[in-house]
């Protein structure tokens, strides 16, 4: 019998376990040294049933076993978490069952050391800080640019970006650094500049472009590529567009109320999107209205009237509710799944209703995050579809702001501003 604790994690259904002791199994009669990793997995097997993996270290060595389920232990084995990581344990091996044959790798001799197993503590490594650059231009066309920035060693975490401004991208590297003498900035069409910056234990790279642009993002051994698109504006002029402009809800749908009913989604959204249609015919764009009065209109209908036209944007206006009245407040505005120029459209759109709102700004959501398939208007939008959440109708201070005249205007002339700074027909700063 053997008495004792070790620490673990369990990840999926991985069983990682460091072994700080040696250990003496009884079996049929005969004392045999397996060692501190075999004795900790036989524990790891009593309280994780099965594990696909069990990782055991002992003296900076590793050994992987497929499966403890070989192990003999007696039914009076247990284990009990004690910690957020630390399993106490009792090992017991019933002399009636024999241990099968190991499998390919795995041995019972203990490994080859000059002392007692227990006079050597683990060895655990920090794994080693990357380095980062150089920033390598791997092609560049009309329609975009891809980028590569070179590792030394893999981030602590997934790279992320988000955009400063709808020309100016972020990049951050979790625990990554950044050599002086290896920055050169890439020279490619629509990159003006890149600057490096060491916060903490994150690098973070500014990139100046020449337009706002759509990206994709990823991380493959050795180096985080970077795709830089295009967004496909035509004449990059509003005037010659066709935007679909969709009131959510409306006739027996009246979508989210205030606490006490007198205030109805459907009406608050047909107010906003003919403010918006006026502004983009004012612009000399092509505007069509999902709806201009209280009837209900099908999800995928939505959609296909703006296919069908050929619409150049598709714009959903909502208000949104919180499941606790007065607990959320603030804009999002949504675009689908992982579309790169549909978050850009987003992001143009969101930075510029948040100059006005006089509402927190949340941001920029892909609508994965709501529903596993998205939004259904979104969803069957053949071209760059956004939708709007402008506020919480359950919140007292959005509710009342949502209301007034200076806001609706606001925000409408805000959306319109975005698509023209999407387009490049506009400065963010104008």
């Amino acid at each position: 019998m053997m008495i004792g604790s070790c620490r673990l994690s369990q990840r999926g259904k991985k069983v990682r376990i460091p072994a700080t002791m040696t250990s003496t199994l009884r079996m049929k009669r005969k004392l045999l040294c397996l060692g501190p990793w075999m004795a900790i997995a036989a524990a790891a097997q009593s309280y994780h049933p099965l594990p696909a993996e069990v990782s055991c270290g002992h003296s900076g060595r590793s050994r992987i076993y497929a499966s403890c389920a070989e192990l003999a232990c007696g039914s009076d084995s247990s284990a009990v978490q004690v910690g957020v990581d630390v399993l106490a344990f009792v090992l017991q091996t019933d002399p009636q069952r024999s241990v099968a044959a190991p499998q390919e790798g795995f041995s019972l001799e203990p490994p080859p050391t000059r002392e007692p197993y227990d006079k050597f503590a683990p060895v655990w490594r920090t794994p080693p800080m990357p380095v980062a650059g150089p920033i390598v231009v791997q092609s560049q066309a009309p329609g975009g640019t891809k980028l590569s920035i070179r590792l030394s060693a893999p981030l602590l975490s997934g790279p992320r970006y988000r955009r400063l401004d709808a020309s100016t991208l972020e990049i951050s590297l979790p625990g990554a650094r950044w050599l002086p003498n290896e920055f050169e900035a890439p020279k490619a069409g629509y990159v003006e500049e890149v600057r490096a910056e060491q916060g903490g234990s994150e690098l973070r790279l500014i990139f100046r472009l020449s337009r706002p642009m759509g990206v994709q993002m990823g991380e493959s051994p050795g180096e985080v590529h970077l795709s830089l698109i295009k967004p496909a504006v035509g004449d990059g002029r509003l005037a010659s567009k066709i935007v679909v402009v969709d009131a959510g809800h409306g006739g027996s749908d009246p979508g989210a109320r205030s606490p006490d009913g007198s205030v109805r989604e459907k009406d608050l959204t047909l107010s906003i999107a003919t403010l918006i249609s006026d502004r983009l015919t004012t612009e000399g764009a092509t505007v069509i209205l999902t709806r201009k009065s209280d009837v209900r209109i099908a999800l995928k209908e939505r959609s296909e009237i703006a296919n069908r036209n050929g619409a150049d944007f598709f714009l959903s206006v909502h208000i949104n509710s919180s499941q606790v009245p007065g607990k959320s407040t603030g804009g999002i505005t949504f675009y689908h799944a992982q579309d790169p120029i549909g978050r850009l459209l987003a992001d143009c759109i969101q930075a510029e209703i948040a100059k006005v709102s006089k509402l927190p700004n949340m941001g920029t959501w892909s609508d994965t995050r709501i529903y596993d398939s998205g939004f259904a208007v979104l969803r069957y939008a053949t071209m760059p579809a956004v939708l709007i959440e402008m506020g919480f109708i359950n919140h007292a201070g959005d509710r009342a702001r949502m209301l007034t005249k200076d806001f609706q205007t606001a925000v409408a002339s805000a959306i319109v501003k975005g698509l023209r700074v999407y387009l490049g027909d506009a400065k963010p700063q104008e």
